[in-house]
C-alpha cells in the first residue's frame, strides 16, 4: 500500500529569488524546507529532497477554479510528481501512474484524480522532456 511517510515542510519564495533564476515569473513557487519520503507500491521509496522547488500542480489559471495549484488534495502528489519528472527517475508514463498513486493515497477525490492523470499524460511531455535538471538548494 502506498503511503506518505512525511508531511510537506514549505516556505514560499519571494519575488526577488524568482527574478533571480530562471524561474517563470507570475508562477507561486515553494521551496522543500524538509525532505518529503514517499513510499510507492510502483516505484519505491522516493525521497524529495529539502531544497526543491516547485508550483505545485502546473494549472492553467483558466481552471484553477477548479482544481487549484495548492489545493490539499493532491500538493505532495505533485510535488513528487515534480521531481521524478525533473529528475527523469522514471519514464514519463510510469511518472504519471506514480502521481495518480499518490493522489489516492491522499485520498484525492476520484473524479480529480482522473482529471490530473489525464492533463499529465496529454500536456505533460514539454515539463518532462524538458533538460534542465533543476538544482537543490538548501
Amino acid at each position: 500500500m502506498s503511503r506518505f511517510l512525511s508531511e510537506l515542510e514549505i516556505e514560499e519564495l519571494d519575488d526577488s529569488e524568482v527574478r533571480a533564476s530562471d524561474l517563470k515569473p507570475d508562477t507561486d513557487y515553494f521551496r522543500l524546507t524538509e525532505d518529503l519520503q514517499y513510499d510507492s507500491a510502483l516505484a519505491g521509496n522516493i525521497t524529495v529532497p529539502a531544497g526543491f522547488i516547485t508550483d505545485f500542480a502546473s494549472t492553467p489559471r483558466l481552471v484553477w477554479w477548479l482544481i487549484p495549484p495548492e489545493d490539499c488534495h493532491y500538493t505532495r502528489g505533485a510535488v513528487v510528481h515534480d521531481w521524478i519528472y525533473n529528475q527523469h527517475a522514471f519514464p514519463k508514463d510510469a511518472c504519471d501512474c506514480i502521481f495518480f498513486e499518490a493522489m489516492r493515497a491522499l485520498d484525492t477525490p476520484q473524479w480529480k484524480r482522473i482529471v490530473m492523470y489525464l492533463a499529465v499524460r496529454w500536456f505533460g511531455a514539454s515539463a518532462y522532456n524538458n533538460e534542465r535538471k533543476q538544482t537543490v538548494f538548501k
